[in-house]
């Protein structure tokens, strides 16, 4: 009878040592997963920042700059774990410098894009068009139309309006392929897993229309000075020039690769 109570105690005893073991790997994943996620947004950051403060450079105008991508977290329930993070960066250029916001080409500011490991590594940007505006003041009640910067409601939502304005959920598509190769020579076996994920991603960008823009700039006209003759009385906005929602589509492949070799025994 005091044998068999022995061998509850240890079974009982390495049970809860394997559920503690399991807790603990589990939060050791947890970390780990957070600390390069961390360390994944940090470096983001840095290099949207440079880029944004080279191409300042480039164009002589200040740059805002959004770089959005997918990494892969380490996991130990799944084999890709696929997360997306996102950075901004605004960069000045010169402040003293003179611009001619009437004409197109010569605004101050330029709004880019960055999107996908494929954009980052050809150095490749999309750029947001200007939208044409009138902005009259108690002291110009007739202004001229001069080119700003298109305003950006919302990016990469989880559900966006289409072109009959009812809400669409995004549709992100994914595949896996598991496929194994064996070789057998007279030293040893060796085994080769390629374990391959297809996605196909959607990314959204929304833009204010034009009432929105309207009620924008009313509210916010910390760019024009705020003195009694400068007061903003109304806002007129060229909707033709407002771009249309956009969604680019990025198809995305990876691939693990595990590579084993058993020695034949002697």
């Amino acid at each position: 009878m005091r044998k068999l109570f022995r061998k509850r105690n240890k079974g009982q005893a390495t049970v809860e040592l394997a559920i503690l073991g399991s807790i603990v790997l589990i939060l050791l994943a947890y970390l780990l997963q957070q600390g390069y996620t961390y360390n994944a947004k940090q470096s983001l950051e840095m290099y949207t920042f440079r880029q944004a403060l080279r191409l300042s450079r480039t164009y002589e105008k200040g740059i805002t700059l959004t770089v959005i991508r997918d990494i892969f977290n380490p996991s130990f329930f799944s084999s890709l774990n696929r997360q997306r993070i996102m950075a901004t960066a605004s960069v000045e250029y010169n402040p003293w410098k003179l611009y001619a916001p009437n004409v197109k080409e010569d605004i101050a500011s330029r709004r880019l894009f960055q999107i996908g490991d494929a954009m980052i590594v050809n150095d490749t940007y999309y750029e947001i068009p200007p939208v044409r505006m009138k902005v009259a003041t108690k002291g110009n009640s007739d202004p001229c139309w001069m080119w700003s910067g298109a305003s950006i409601q919302d990016i990469d939502p989880q559900s966006f309006g289409g072109v009959d304005t009812q809400p669409a959920a995004k549709v992100r598509l994914s595949s896996s392929r598991n496929t194994a190769l064996v070789r057998e020579t007279a030293q040893a076996k060796i085994i080769k897993k390629d374990l391959t994920t297809i996605e196909s991603i959607p990314t959204i960008i929304i833009f204010d229309d034009a009432e929105k823009i309207q009620e924008n700039q009313l509210k916010d006209s910390s760019w024009i000075p705020n003195t009694e003759n400068e007061y903003v009385e109304s806002v007129q906005v060229k909707s033709a020039d407002i771009p249309f929602n956009v969604q680019f589509q990025l198809e995305e492949q990876a691939t693990r690769s595990k590579e084993t070799t058993t020695l034949h025994g002697k």
